[in-house]
């Protein structure tokens, strides 16, 4: 599968298998991470190139950076597992994604052909579709802004660098913003001499420009603006023919007219982009959970009822057709490269490979000598107690026997004594004991695609993770919780004793939240309509707005806009009133006679004699006198309680 040399390698628990990319910061490669049971998860390696890895403190930096966004846990970021430094080198291990950037997506039309104008032309989304991924950015970046530190105090964490490359879309819908904690990185390593930023400056704001390191949330907002500007007009919102022209247009807000540049659009838009674009931070909105609020309002008063991913996973199959399902086999087909790590004995040790761990044990040869080389041997000590006792001149046989028999007893338990501590002392050390893993299950959460699960139990503190979930945990009870906006959320407490799917077959089918609503109409016996449907009861209902309608003949017809609340009965009372009523005398023509009729073909009277006190509704009516030729016709005003004349003689 892979030509490029040097690849695969191996990095830790994680083999990096085909370069996907590179940047001015690094190259990303498709990994792997691979464990016991068949366990495969693909993973994208961030390589540091090696301009960037020779600097100790940028790597420092990111390193840290690394280990303060790793806290970010959330459906719209992709998550960074870990910095790995492995001799000069650095690498990022982030979630992979499966998916195309922003950038991507604009350089792409329908059916997938690229536009014809180069690849600097860009196509245009629809605004239901370009809200949906700027909402996916600002609830990331709500996420990003309430995380806290150990003494409870806001990180403070500012992604820096929010541009279409660094958010993507999944072939399934899920908007993900990307190297979240590199951009501070980036810019030490990018500044010129004159401390100038390199880079995506279209997106940057102009505390940005001015070299502020306090930037905070509002720099984020900011490019979030300028994103969602060019999703719906197809083209950056500054464009300049140098560096100098466009940094300048960014510094005055010199950008088109927004209403011009976007038309037929509604006035909501047009005020949230140019709050998130003002100059002045202060201007801005305060916070990312705002700009959530003035998206999803931005979103109900477009009518939009289907979910996000519902809106962008058609998007991509009309951009990219046939490349969700291309990706899909590719990732379901890796595999780490099988390594062959015999073990060898070379120069009296033997290297053994367990588990990635070298463990080397001096092996003893039995033939090696066992006393030391150097000072007198146990020979000489002998020699030394034979000349002794033939210099004493002992001749008795008794004598020299015992004499020989003691020293030969004395001689073997120093030699014993000499030899068991000397081979103690060349007893190699007992090989390390290798910490047994805990015994780990396979555990498949088959929850729906755009919903997010937290698992909590035995070494899990309740992360946050997309469905559906592949985890490896021990043994023991878990509690999971199970969530999608728009869904009642769902609770399960479930114990892994072995492999387990939950649930069994299938996924977990997660209930739309509704409302109710409850009429009480008089009189009892008035028409009511709910959404054009006959009202039979209470009713359980989507939340928000909902069309009322209450009639009966004889009565003033009533039409009111309900707002039903998410889990809540909404009680609604309407009483229906009668017509005002007037009366009207009306005098015939001099001469002939005729018939009165009321618009809409009620007669009322004949003329002559007079028509006294004709009861009518208060308001105008058109009236007919209908004789020889045509009808000659009058409009005339009922007011309540008033008898009102009309002569047909005048």
């Amino acid at each position: 599968m892979n030509t490029q040399p040097g690849l695969p390698r191996r990095l830790g628990r994680y083999w990096m298998l085909r370069r996907l990319a590179t940047g001015g910061l690094a190259e990303v490669y498709l990994g792997l991470q691979q464990g016991p049971s068949g366990f495969r998860k693909p993973v994208a390696v961030k390589k540091l190139h090696e301009h960037v890895a020779e600097k100790e403190g940028l790597v420092r930096t990111l390193a840290e950076e690394a280990r303060l966004t790793s806290q970010l846990n959330h459906h719209h970021i992709a998550q960074v597992h870990e910095f790995h430094k492995e001799a000069d080198e650095g690498f990022l291990i982030y979630e992979f994604v499966p998916g195309v950037t922003l950038g991507d997506l604009l350089r792409r039309q329908e059916g997938g052909e690229k536009p014809p104008g180069g690849p600097a032309e860009q196509v245009p989304i629809t605004l239901e579709e370009a809200s949906a991924i700027a909402l996916g950015i600002a609830r990331a970046l709500e996420h990003a802004e309430s995380r806290l530190d150990r003494e409870g105090q806001p990180l403070g964490l500012v992604h820096r660098d929010i541009s279409p490359p660094n958010v993507m879309i999944t072939f399934d819908g899920v908007v993900k913003v990307i190297d979240f904690g590199i951009a501070k990185a980036r810019d030490q390593t990018e500044r010129t001499e004159t401390g100038v930023v390199k880079g995506k400056f279209r997106y940057m704001s102009p505390e940005q420009f001015a070299g502020d390191e306090a930037v905070d949330i509002r720099t984020d907002l900011y490019a979030l603006g300028a994103v969602l500007f060019e999703l719906l007009a197809g083209r950056p919102l500054y464009r300049a023919d140098s560096d100098l022209g466009l940094m300048a247009k960014v510094q005055q807000g010199d950008h088109p007219d927004l209403r011009e540049a976007l038309p037929d659009q509604p006035e909501s838009l047009y005020l949230v982009l140019e709050r998130l674009l003002a100059l002045e931070p202060e201007a801005r909105y305060g916070s990312a959970g705002e700009v959530v609020g003035a998206l999803r309002g931005l979103q109900r008063a477009l009518g939009l009822s289907a979910s996000s991913e519902d809106l962008l996973r058609p998007l991509l199959a009309r951009r990219f057709p046939g490349e969700g399902e291309t990706l899909n086999r590719e990732l379901a087909s890796l595999e780490a490269p099988e390594e062959d790590l015999p073990a060898t004995v070379v120069a009296g040790h033997e290297t053994r490979t367990l588990v990635g761990v070298e463990e080397q044990v001096t092996v003893l040869d039995a033939t090696r000598e066992m006393l030391p080389r150097s000072g007198p041997g146990w020979d000489d000590s002998l020699s030394d107690l034979r000349d002794h006792s033939q210099a004493s001149g002992m001749t008795q046989q008794a004598s020299s026997s015992l004499a020989s028999t003691m020293g030969l007893v004395v001689l073997g338990l120093v030699m014993t004594g000499a030899s068991f501590f000397l081979v103690r002392g060349l007893k190699p050390p007992p090989p390390p004991v290798l910490k047994k893993d805990p015994v780990k299950h396979t555990l498949t959460i088959a929850c729906p695609s755009g919903a997010t699960v937290t698992i909590q139990g035995p070494g899990r503190s309740g992360e946050v993770q997309s469905c559906p979930a592949l985890e490896r945990v021990v043994p023991g009870s878990y509690d999971l919780t199970i969530q999608r906006e728009g869904y009642v959320e769902e609770r399960r407490q479930i114990k892994v004793m072995g492999e387990l799917r939950v649930p069994r077959s299938g996924e977990f089918p997660l209930q739309p939240v509704v409302g109710h609503l409850e009429i009480t109409a008089e009189p009892k016996d008035a028409v009511v309509m709910v959404a054009g449907k006959d009202y039979a009861g209470k009713v359980a209902l989507k939340p928000g707005p909902h069309k009322v309608t209450v009639e009966k003949k004889g009565y003033v017809k009533q039409e009111h806009d309900v707002q039903v609340l998410p889990g809540e009965t909404k009680q609604f009372t309407v009483k229906l009133e009668r017509p005002a009523k007037g009366t009207l005398t009306v005098y015939p023509p001099r001469s002939g006679w005729g018939h009165l009729y009321l618009k809409g073909g009620r007669r009322l009277c004949t003329l002559p004699p007079p028509c006294k006190r004709i009861r009518l509704n208060a308001g105008r009516h058109k009236l007919e006198y209908r004789s020889v030729g045509p009808p000659l016709v009058h409009m005339v005003t009922i007011r309540a309680g008033v008898n009102s004349v009309l002569d047909l003689g005048k």
